[in-house]
């Protein structure tokens, strides 16, 4: 979807300095230290030299926080589809950082309501060894420790938990799990409590990204009844669910401009169809049009101010985006309504999105007692004026909880009627 956003605004003739607008990629990888991914961006800036006016991403909180100082002292507008860190959110530390995903504020917000609904009061929480992971934990224990009590809870550093796995949820005295991690880390988890035959109906699992392991038929029997909270962006799908805001014509554009082309470094860029699109590449999409309309704003006052440039250096510290105050400007007062839904940023104490955060509960459960897959089965969206905002089920959709009851379990354990 970036190369999609870059390919439409040329298609519409969105100029900088009567050139078209033009991309680059730079992998990183997020297993490393955060130093390492601004050594690449530096390595970028003082190699290539291009007129760089923004960067879209990165993909976590944790490099995120080693890029935003650097590219808010080089006065390089940054706009993240994925880093969902509170901290990210303080206009003073990162004052040029924007981002489209909703943070992780909203997320808690959301899993709170949703524990409301369930009458639950408690958690063992499992979280990984990141800014993500230790931002989820500061968010509960701190906003919402009148709301939720965490019970329990374990760090998870990439292979190995720092305390004993079967100890903690056997002497928990919740049997609600929370597990506050990436997609990677949610699966590399639950494939550890499979191994140490952990996976029973004894646990409700809750996952804030659905772990990738449907393809294993070993796990199929015992993950039934999982539960995942995501955000999405677009059409709901779901004619009983208020229809989300969208701009279902500018994702027809990128669709269709994507169709059978490629990008200036001849990568194919063909899309699919829009049910083939995830809302983190709609946030995506919406992060690069976010740039690109300020920019083409920017280029229509070029009269009477010149189009940001950047004066490249062989230090890269020594860089900077000159003739960006009207850039800037135009950032801040973003206001369009995009593929994932209206974009507008914060005006006072953040740069973080307003209004816009949909989060969709996902269910493991069996099609037709052959097939493992994730259902749709409530959604909730945020309403700043609203502040017991429910959880919304889906017509014809109904949760199946791990021991195939339709009915929504204590969170605390009982055996034959007593209360532990």
């Amino acid at each position: 979807m970036f190369h999609a956003a870059i390919m439409l605004a040329n298609q519409y003739n969105i100029r900088i300095h009567n050139e078209s607008i033009t991309s680059n990629v730079i992998q990183v990888n997020n297993d490393e230290n955060g130093h390492a991914s601004l050594n690449l961006l530096c390595q970028y800036i003082t190699t290539q030299r291009p007129n760089i006016v923004g960067i879209v991403g990165p993909d976590s909180s944790t490099t995120a926080r080693f890029i935003s100082p650097f590219a808010s002292h080089v006065n390089l507008p940054l706009v993240s589809y994925a880093a969902t860190n509170i901290d990210l959110a303080d206009r003073q530390l990162y004052p040029t950082f924007y981002r489209t995903v909703p943070s992780d504020l909203l997320l808690a917000r959301a899993i709170i309501h949703l524990f409301k609904q369930f009458k639950w009061k408690t958690c063992t929480m499992i979280f990984e060894k990141s800014d993500y992971g230790y931002g989820g934990l500061r968010i509960l224990s701190e906003n919402y420790h009148n709301n939720i009590t965490i019970k329990a809870q374990l760090l998870f550093d990439g292979d190995k938990f720092h305390a004993d796995l079967k100890q903690t949820l056997e002497t928990s005295r919740s049997r609600i799990v929370l597990l506050w991690a990436d997609e990677q880390q949610t699966t590399n988890i639950i494939k550890r409590a499979f191994e140490e035959r952990l996976i029973s109906t004894r646990y409700i699992a809750f996952g804030v990204f659905p772990p990738d392991m449907l393809k294993s038929n070993e796990f199929k029997k015992n993950l039934e009844g999982l539960l995942a909270i995501i955000p999405f962006g677009g059409d709901s799908g779901s004619s009983d669910h208020q229809s989300l805001n969208y701009n279902q014509t500018l994702l027809n554009a990128a669709l269709a401009t994507s169709q059978n082309s490629q990008n200036e470094h001849g990568i194919e860029c063909h899309l699919g169809n829009e049910s083939n699109i995830s809302s983190f590449a709609m946030f995506t999409f919406d992060a690069t049009w976010t740039l690109i309309q300020a920019l083409y704003k920017t280029s229509l006052d070029g009269k009477s101010s010149p189009s940001p440039w950047f004066l490249s250096s062989s230090y890269c510290f020594n860089s900077s985006l000159e003739n960006a105050t009207k850039y800037h400007e135009y950032l801040k007062a973003t206001q369009f309504l995009g593929i994932s839904g209206p974009i507008e940023f914060s005006k006072n104490v953040s740069n973080d999105r307003v209004g816009g955060a949909y989060y969709v509960l996902e269910n493991l459960q069996y099609k037709n007692k052959e097939q493992l897959r994730f259902v749709q089965v409530m959604k909730w969206h945020d309403e700043v004026k609203v502040e017991n905002e429910n959880w919304q089920s889906i017509i014809q959709q109904q949760i199946i909880w791990p021991n195939g009851s339709e009915e929504i379990p204590k969170d605390y354990p009982q055996i034959q009627g007593i209360i532990f």
